[in-house]
C-alpha cells in the first residue's frame, strides 16, 4: 500500500530546511562582511600613519618616549611589536616598559576619525622598571599626577581605558634607592575589565616573588581578584578592595580578603585565614629557632601605610587555636631591617593546653587560666619590653622540683623611663609553694623588682601552724650583691627548721662528692657548717624576732636576732661584722639530748650539768644527779666578726637555776676556739663539796678555759682561786659596756626597708 504524506509534515519539512538555509547564509554574510570591512579598512589605513597616531598619543600621555617596531592590522586587531617606553631623563639607564609584541583591539568608527579608542589591550610578556629615587619620589608618579586628567591635544589617560586590559607573564622589577634594596616580580598578571578613572571597575592580579630571609629564599605566589576605584586620581578617595585574596608563602596557604581606602596614605583592612606553623619550620628560618607551634588561625587588622616605609598597625586581631591577641602597633620599613612597636593584649587562656605551642612549659605542668598586656619594640637591636601585665587565676605548676599554687598571681613591668628606675612587680593571692620538702601556704606576696633590685614589700605566709611574715631587698638579684631582712614568726617548731636547713644544706652543698658513688665520709661540724655555705653567698643584713620556739617539750619565747655579715663563703676566712640575739623566757627539756645535738649547747650546758651533777651527789642523791631540765629568764648574747674569727663580746644566761657567762673567740677559718665561761648555780642542796668549787658566797660557781680545735675542744676548769659572788655580774657589764650600743645592720635596716611592724 502506498503511504501519502500529509501536508503537515510536508509543511514541518520545508520550515526546517528554509530555516538552516537562513542561518547559513546568515553567517556566511558575516564572514564576507567581515573580511571586507577588514580588507577595506587595510586598504584605507596606512600602518606607519596608525603607528605615528598611537606613539604621539602614548606619549602625550605618558610624557616619555614611545618606541614602536611595526604596527600590523590583524584580524584580532592592532598587534603592535617591539613596544618600549622609555624612562625619563632623570632616570637614566632604565626603560619603563619593555614588550616584545601587544595586541590591542580598536573601536573601528573612532580609529577612521583619527582617534585611538581602545576595547582590548593584551601585553604579552612586557618587563616594566620601576624607581623609587633617593628622595622618596616614585619614577610613575608623573603619569598619575592630578595634570595626568586633564586632556592634552584632545587626548587624555582617560582615552586609554578599554573594555578588557591584560598583562601576561610580564616581570616586574622595583628598584628603591631609597631603602637600598631591589625586587623582582616574576609571572606578573594582571586583568582590568571596564577601566575607568572615574568608577569602579574589576581586576584579577597574579604573580610569584622570591624574597630573602638571613641565608633563606623563601618563594611568595600571589593571587588577588577585586574591585578598585581611582576617583579621577583624587588619590585620598581612591579605593580597592581583594574580595578574594590568595597567598603562598614557602607552601603555606594564607586566604582572606582585603581593603584599601586612599592611596596618599592608605588604610587597609586585612582580614585573613592561617595556617598552622608547625615547630620544625622555624628551623628553615632561624638559626636559633624556638620550640614553637602556632595552630591555624585567623588575622584581623587595619592599618595605615605612611611613607616613607611606616606602617601603623591601628588595630590587630589574631588567633591561634585558642590563643586570642588583640592590640595596636607599628612597623619602620624605612631603615633596613625592620622594626617593630605593638601594644598587644593577650586574651585569658586555659594553660592547660600551653604545651601544645611550646614543648618548653611541659616540664612545668601549668594549669590555671592566664592572660595579659605587653608593649615591646623588636629591631636589630633586640627584643625589649617596655610595659606588661600577667593576671593568672588558679595558678599551679613546678618549679624545679617545687610545686606552687595561688589563687591569683599577678605581674605588672615597667621599663626605666623619665629617669624613674625599672619596675615589676609580682602580687600572689593565698598561694602555697614547697620548699625543700616545706609547704608554705596561704601565701598573700607584692614583691617589685626596681632598676636593679629586688624588693619584697610584703610577704605573708603560714608554715604548718606558724604565721610568718617578710619584707626584704636584694640589691642586684641578677647576681646579688647585699641581702636585707626583716622577718617575723608567732611560732616555730625547731623540727621544721631543722629539717629546712638539713634539705637546704643537702641543696647547696660544696662538698665533694665521693669517689666511686660511696657514702660521704662524716665531717667534723665545722667543715660540715662550710660546706653547706654556697660559693655565692651575698652580704646580709637582718633582724627576725619569734614569738615562740618550740623543740618537744622545750620552748623559748620573744627571739629576736639582729646581724649584719658580710665576706660569707664556704671558708669563712673573709667574714665580717656584727650580730645580737636574745630569748626568753623558757625552758629546755632533755637536757642531755640538747648537748648532742650541738657542740655550742653541749660547752654552754656542760658546766650547769656538772655543777648540778656535783651538788647531787654531795647529798648521794644518784637519781637526780644529771639535770633534765632548764628554766631561763633570759639568753642574750653580742658577736663580732672579724676576718673569720668569731668575738663573743658578751654572752649571758639568766636562770633561776643557774647563772653564766661566757667570751672569747672562735677562729672559724683556723677551726680553733678560745672563750672563758663562768657558771654559776643560785642554789644548792645541803652536802659537802670541795671550797675550789664555791663562791664567796657558798654557792657552786666555776670558770673554765675552752681552747684547742674548734671541733674538739679542750676544757681546762681554773681551781685557784673562789669567784667573788657578783663576779658574774660584774664580768657581764664589763661586757656589755664593751659591746656595741647600736650595731650598723640597724641602721642599714632603717635605710634600705624602714622601721620593723613589731616596734
Amino acid at each position: 500500500m502506498i503511504r501519502r504524506r500529509g501536508i503537515v509534515g510536508k509543511a514541518v519539512r520545508f520550515l526546517l530546511r528554509l530555516g538552516f538555509r537562513t542561518v547559513g547564509a546568515v553567517l556566511l554574510f558575516l564572514v564576507l562582511g567581515t573580511l571586507a570591512v577588514y580588507l577595506t579598512l587595510r586598504g584605507m589605513m596606512d600602518s606607519e600613519k596608525v603607528k605615528s597616531l598611537i606613539v604621539t598619543q602614548l606619549q602625550e600621555v605618558l610624557h616619555r618616549p614611545v618606541q614602536i617596531e611595526d604596527v600590523l592590522l590583524t584580524p584580532r586587531g592592532v598587534k603592535l611589536k617591539n613596544v618600549r617606553i622609555i624612562e625619563r631623563p632623570d632616570v637614566p639607564g632604565h626603560a619603563m616598559l619593555d614588550s616584545d609584541f601587544a595586541l590591542i583591539t580598536v573601536k573601528l568608527v573612532p580609529l577612521l576619525n583619527g582617534q585611538v579608542s581602545l576595547k582590548n589591550v593584551v601585553l604579552v610578556s612586557p618587563r616594566i622598571s620601576i624607581v623609587r629615587s633617593e628622595s622618596g619620589e616614585w619614577s610613575v608618579s608623573d603619569i598619575f599626577s592630578s595634570s595626568a586628567a586633564v586632556p592634552l591635544a584632545g587626548f587624555s589617560l582617560r582615552s586609554l581605558a578599554a573594555e578588557r586590559s591584560r598583562i601576561e607573564d610580564g616581570l616586574l622589577r622595583i628598584d628603591d634607592r631609597l631603602r637600598k634594596v631591589k625586587y623582582v616580580i616574576e609571572k606578573f598578571n594582571l586583568s582590568v575589565d571596564e577601566f575607568d578613572i572615574g568608577r569602579s571597575f574589576g581586576y584579577a592580579l597574579s604573580f610569584d616573588n622570591v624574597n630573602s630571609f638571613g641565608a633563606k629564599d623563601i618563594a611568595t605566589s600571589w593571587r588577588v581578584r577585586g574591585m578598585m576605584n581611582l576617583a579621577s586620581f583624587d588619590w585620598p578617595k581612591a579605593e580597592l578592595i581583594a574580595s578574594k585574596l590568595s597567598v603562598s608563602v614557602d607552601g603555606l596557604p594564607i586566604q582572606g580578603s582585603m581593603g584599601v581606602k586612599g592611596f596618599v596614605e592608605p588604610e587597609v583592612d586585612l582580614n585573613l585565614k592561617l595556617p598552622e606553623v608547625a615547630r620544625s619550620r622555624w628551623l628553615k628560618y632561624l638559626k636559633h629557632a624556638p620550640d614553637l607551634t602556632l595552630p591555624a588561625g585567623r588575622l584581623r587588622a587595619r592599618m595605615r601605610l605612611r611613607l616613607p616605609g611606616r606602617i601603623d598597625m591601628l588595630n590587630l586581631n589574631a588567633e591561634a587555636g585558642i590563643l586570642s591577641v588583640a592590640g595596636y602597633g607599628a612597623v619602620d620599613l624605612g631603615g633596613g631591617a625592620p622594626a617593630f612597636a605593638a601594644n598587644l593584649d593577650v586574651k585569658e587562656f586555659p594553660l592547660e593546653q600551653a604545651a601544645r605551642y611550646t614543648g618548653l612549659l611541659e616540664p612545668y605542668r601549668l594549669e590555671g587560666r592566664a592572660g595579659g598586656k605587653i608593649t615591646f619594640t623588636a629591631g636589630p637591636a633586640g627584643f625589649t619590653v617596655h610595659r606588661g601585665s600577667l593576671d593568672w587565676r588558679g595558678a599551679r605548676g613546678i618549679l624545679g622540683q617545687h610545686g606552687f599554687s595561688g589563687d591569683k598571681v599577678s605581674l605588672v613591668y615597667a621599663e626605666k623611663a623619665a629617669g624613674k628606675p625599672r619596675r615589676a612587680s609580682l602580687t600572689v593571692s593565698k598561694g602555697i609553694v614547697g620548699i625543700l620538702s616545706d609547704t608554705l601556704t596561704d601565701i598573700d606576696l607584692s614583691a617589685a623588682i626596681q632598676g636593679s633590685d629586688l624588693v619584697v614589700e610584703d610577704l605573708r605566709f603560714k608554715w604548718g601552724f606558724s604565721n610568718g611574715r617578710l619584707k626584704a631587698l636584694v640589691r642586684d638579684f641578677a647576681s646579688p650583691k647585699k641581702l636585707f631582712v626583716l622577718g617575723s614568726l608567732d611560732r616555730l617548731h625547731w623540727e621544721n627548721l631543722s629539717r629546712l636547713a638539713g634539705n637546704f644544706k643537702v641543696a647547696a652543698s660544696t662538698a665533694p662528692a665521693p669517689a666511686g658513688g660511696g657514702e660521704v665520709k662524716r665531717q667534723p661540724w665545722v667543715k660540715s657548717l662550710k660546706y653547706s655555705i654556697p660559693e655565692k653567698f651575698p652580704d646580709t643584713v637582718g633582724h627576725v624576732v619569734v614569738d615562740d620556739i618550740v623543740y618537744g617539750d622545750s620552748f623559748a619565747k620573744n627571739f629576736d636576732i639582729l646581724w649584719g655579715l658580710g665576706g660569707v663563703s664556704p671558708t669563712l676566712k673573709d667574714i665580717g661584722g656584727d650580730a645580737r640575739a636574745s630569748f626568753g623566757p623558757g625552758r629546755l627539756m632533755d637536757l642531755p639530748a640538747l648537748r648532742k645535738s650541738s657542740v655550742f649547747v653541749d660547752i654552754m650546758l656542760m658546766s650547769f650539768a656538772f655543777q648540778h651533777k656535783m651538788s647531787a651527789l654531795s647529798v648521794w642523791s644518784a637519781a637526780t644527779a644529771d639535770p633534765k631540765t632548764l628554766d631561763f629568764t633570759r639568753i642574750e648574747g653580742e658577736y663580732g666578726f672579724d676576718r673569720g674569727v668569731v668575738s663573743a663580746r658578751y654572752f649571758h644566761v639568766d636562770s633561776p637555776q643557774m647563772t653564766g657567762y661566757a667570751e672569747g673567740t672562735m677562729d672559724f677559718y683556723k677551726e680553733a676556739v678560745d672563750m672563758d665561761i663562768l657558771h654559776r648555780l643560785n642554789s644548792r642542796r645541803s652536802g659537802q663539796l670541795p671550797e675550789a668549787y664555791m663562791d664567796e658566797s657558798g654557792r657552786f660557781a666555776l670558770k673554765f678555759k675552752v681552747k684547742g680545735n674548734l671541733n674538739t675542744p679542750d676544757l681546762n676548769f681554773v681551781l685557784n682561786r673562789k669567784l667573788a659572788a657578783d663576779e658574774i655580774e660584774k664580768t657581764l657589764a664589763e661586757g656589755k659596756n664593751r659591746a656595741k650600743t647600736r650595731i650598723k645592720a640597724e641602721g642599714d635596716l632603717l635605710k634600705a626597708l624602714g622601721k620593723p611592724w613589731w616596734q
